[in-house]
């Protein structure tokens, strides 16, 4: 018996021994990670997004357990783009949707993963804050749990014999109720009225195809009854349908708009809402369609077929580029094809031609295709306007130890040809062109006849051609064409039906008129300024063009002229579209008058065009000579005004005349000069100026009145931080604290405030910090929090590097400056325990800390009591 009490005690002891750990130690997270992990912050740019570990087990997983990958989610691309706690959302994300990742560290005890994603992310000021929608979804979800708990309706246990779920039974003191035979009838009408003016008609007024603004009509119930509406198409409108049913005395709102696709003209309209019940209300809908300008574009190739590819390529060497020309008067700006096989991409992101320009487009295949021969027409659409390229590439499959294929690659001198203009009827077709095709791929090409439909086509000068041989052809248009555009693409093929490349030809015929007789002359007016009487030397000839605006060949007579000298007309025969030149300068010797005239050029076809000269010929008076450049300024102060005043720059100028001397006037053009006052570099810079003659000074020699000096601008004098400004804060110096207390210090480098610095500034930045172990910072905050677990005096020491900013980055120069703080620690409350790692990379080995401040000696003591009794009583036994 006594043998069986002593095993009772000792396994009581044992039981008690390994309770010990979950009674002295709390205990850190284990296990893999679960639940739902969710954002902190605002999907928006600019903003700072976080874990949130809320609805995350096993409970107590802080950002020390787990590791981070931050993504980019662009449809179905992801795209590592941080791995720390947090992440700022840029301006590359816009439109994306932000994914965080979390691992947990296995050293940690933690396994598994989970995964978050943000709401696309919007504009800075424009997103919604994580929390908020996950407030909303936690909401919506405890929601329609209750919901769903509310629509559990407990079945009844007792079914009468004979009855059927869902019957219900009347009661014989019940009476259904009947409509009275003394209610008034239920009356159905209807109105429809436009929600701009009220009245019964919606007038659209002129507008281009597909250009017109919706407008709003307004239908009321006028009736008694309620009113169900049948939906209702009218020819020339889309018009909105009332859905459900409008009771009496309601109205609703509904839009109208034009179809589009109308054709020019005028429409209207009598558009009638009509109920179930009868009820009908009207209105009048009417526009007039004005033609829109249809975008003309063309592009410089229909074809495009890449080099062969080999499976697994990992680069495509050179896109091709296709270049779409807008011929139309309006700018036309395009979409980028949808592509399954190719990249399309637009050259310096500009997706618009201009009127009379041209956008550029480059494709390239995409990477990763499977073996296999892709061919895929890429639409180059506007709203208005479409164009189709045929893309082409073959990737063939991986073939190792095997010769490199031969490459076919066939260019053209020339992408298109152009004829130009004929009259229809033509007997003689333009002269023919030749095109000459060289073999710039790695071997030899059989090339196949070409054809054209509206152009003949020579025969090649070779069909077969190595490495780097070429071959001609001719290509002239097809005479008897009648009158229009023509636009033929003329592809070159090799024998086995394979495009090489392609070239396009244009002509335009158009058809015979009675000739037009119609010539202009530019200038119009020719104006030789003045001049003082005796001039030497007559005013610069001026020329005039002649210009046949008409479609009949017109042959000009030489114009003649008392007062001015009338040149040679350049030709005398103009064929429509051609022009002619001659000059006009005034005689010399004429006296002191202003001479006007009009000159009159005529042809034998009564067709002519006028000139106006004008020449001023006054009295002698002081002319000037040159404008003296103002002497340089120098040496004005950082930080100058930007003004005349600022800069110091002259009222006035000197100038030199046939009488002398003189002072005159300048305005100074300071907006426009290059100095820039909220730089920090020394600037040295021009200001132009012009200036203003007196009243008895002209200029008849056209000397410039335009000046400028030079001015120079010290820089900004460099920032030299002092080590005395290097503080701690947060901590008293001599401070009392217990071991209760978490002391939390922020240590201040001098010039850490200079957010735009300059080359030769400098600053301290904050290194380590110690106290009885060293700790370091790797970047800002430079902030600590620690607790001391025993009582006594302690020293809290910072160390600072001082560093230079070289005019890109803050370099350490070497030298280093501490400041330290002394403080004092008495026993607190509770009893000491380790001293927690505070923020920051600590050098020290001190335990993992698991976060749990229980004061533990209640259970120590209980646990030695618990021991010295079991104790007692086997020795007593």
């Amino acid at each position: 018996m006594k043998t069986k009490k002593i095993v009772a005690m000792v396994m009581t002891l044992l039981m008690l021994i390994t309770m010990l750990p979950s009674l002295v130690f709390a205990s850190a997270p284990q296990g893999e990670l679960d639940g739902k992990l969710r954002l902190k912050g605002t999907a928006e740019v600019g903003s700072t997004l976080s874990a949130n570990y809320k609805k995350v087990t096993p409970e107590g997983i802080s950002d020390d357990y787990v590791s981070f990958q931050w993504s980019r989610k662009t449809g179905e691309e992801l795209t590592e783009v941080g791995t720390e706690s947090t992440y700022t959302v840029a301006e590359e994300d816009l439109g994306s949707v932000i994914v965080l990742e979390i691992t947990g560290l296995e050293d940690m005890g933690i396994t598994g993963s989970l995964t978050a994603e943000s709401k696309t992310v919007a504009a800075a000021g424009e997103g919604v804050e994580e929390s908020e929608a996950d407030e909303e979804e936690e909401i919506k979800e405890e929601t329609e749990e209750e919901i769903i708990e509310e629509e559990i309706i407990e079945e009844p246990s007792d079914i009468e014999e004979g009855s059927q779920p869902g019957e219900a039974e009347i009661g014989l003191g019940e009476e259904i109720p009947s409509e009275s035979d003394d209610s008034e009838p239920l009356t159905y009408s209807a109105q429809a009225m436009a929600a701009e003016d009220g009245s019964e008609v919606v007038d659209f007024g002129s507008v281009e195809d597909g250009s017109a603004q919706a407008k709003y009509v307004v239908v009321r119930n006028t009736g008694t009854g309620a009113l169900n509406f049948e939906p209702l198409s009218p020819d020339y409108f889309m018009v909105q349908d009332i859905e459900g049913t409008l009771e009496p005395g309601e109205e609703v709102t509904l839009w109208i708009q034009p179809r589009e696709g109308l054709s020019s003209g005028t429409y209207e309209n009598t558009i009638t809402y009509t109920s179930e019940e009868g009820a009908e209300a009207s209105f009048l809908a009417s526009v007039t369609v004005e033609a829109a300008d249809t975008p003309q574009i063309t592009a410089d190739t229909q074809a495009l077929t890449f080099a062969d590819l080999t499976e697994g390529y990992t680069e495509v060497s050179e896109g091709q580029k296709v270049q779409i020309t807008n011929q139309g008067t309006q700018d036309v700006t395009f979409v980028l094809p949808q592509s399954t096989y190719f990249d399309v991409s637009a050259e310096n992101g500009n997706l618009t031609a201009a009127a009379g320009g041209t956008a550029v487009f480059t494709v390239m295949p995409k990477l990763g295709l499977a073996a296999g021969e892709y061919s895929e027409e890429l639409a180059f659409q506007s709203q208005d306007a479409q164009i189709t390229v045929t893309a082409s590439v073959r990737v063939q499959e991986t073939a190792p130890e095997q010769e490199e294929p031969q490459e076919s690659s066939v260019t053209a001198d020339a992408a298109g040809l152009t004829f130009g203009t004929v009259e229809e009827g033509y007997e003689t077709a333009p002269a023919a062109q030749t095109v000459t095709l060289t073999n710039n791929g790695t071997g030899t090409v059989a090339l196949a006849q070409p054809s054209g439909e509206n152009f003949q086509i020579g025969e090649l000068s070779a069909k077969e051609l190595a490495v780097q041989e070429t071959a001609t052809f001719t290509v002239q248009p097809k005479t008897g064409l009648s009158a229009g555009s023509y636009e033929d693409t003329i592809y070159i093929y090799d024998t086995e039906g394979n495009i090489l490349t392609s070239l396009t030809a244009q002509l335009q015929v158009e058809a015979a008129e009675e000739p037009v007789y119609s010539l202009s002359a530019e200038p119009e007016t020719l104006d030789f300024g003045s001049m003082e009487e005796g001039y030497a030397q007559a005013p610069s000839a001026q020329t005039v063009t002649i210009t046949n605006d008409g479609t009949g060949t017109l042959n000009l007579i030489q114009p003649e002229s008392e007062f001015f000298a009338i040149g040679a007309l350049s030709d005398l025969v103009l064929e429509p579209g051609e022009t002619a030149v001659f000059t006009v300068q005034p005689k010399k010797n004429l006296e002191e008058s202003e001479y006007l005239e009009m000159l009159q050029i005529n042809s034998t076809e009564d067709a002519y065009g006028i000139v106006n000269a004008y020449f001023n010929v006054t009295s002698a008076a002081n002319a000037l000579i040159s404008v003296e450049k103002p002497s340089e300024i120098t040496g004005l102060p950082y930080g100058t005004e930007k003004s005349v005043k600022g800069l110091k720059l002259p009222a006035a100028v000197v100038i030199v005349t046939q009488e002398g001397s003189q002072k005159a006037s300048v305005t100074w053009d300071v907006s426009g000069c290059a100095y820039d006052p909220s730089s920090t570099q020394a600037q040295n810079f021009a200001v132009k100026g012009k200036v203003t003659l007196p009243a008895d000074v002209e200029n008849p020699n056209g000397v410039s009145l335009i000046t400028s000096v030079r001015v120079s601008v010290q820089g900004r004098p460099a920032k030299i931080a002092s080590a005395d400004d290097n503080t701690i804060t947060g901590i008293s110096s001599n401070g009392q604290y217990t071991t209760d207390t978490k002391i939390t210090f922020t240590a201040v480098g001098a010039g850490m405030d200079n957010s735009d610095p300059s080359e030769g500034d400098t600053r301290y930045i904050p290194l380590n910090w110690s106290v009885a172990n060293t700790n370091s910072w790797q970047q800002a905050p430079y902030t600590a929090t620690f607790r001391m677990s025993r009582a006594g005096t302690y020293t809290l020491s910072v160390a600072y590097n001082e560093q230079e900013y070289d005019g890109s980055k803050w370099v350490n120069t070497g030298a280093t400056d501490t400041k330290s703080v002394t403080f004092t620690v008495a026993n607190g409350s509770g009893t000491v325990t380790a001293t927690p790692v505070p923020t920051g990379t600590a050098q020290s080995r001190n335990a993992v800390q698991t976060g749990d401040n229980t004061n533990i000696v209640p259970f120590v003591i209980l646990l030695v009591a618990a021991v010295v009794c079991v104790a007692g009583i086997v020795i007593y036994r």
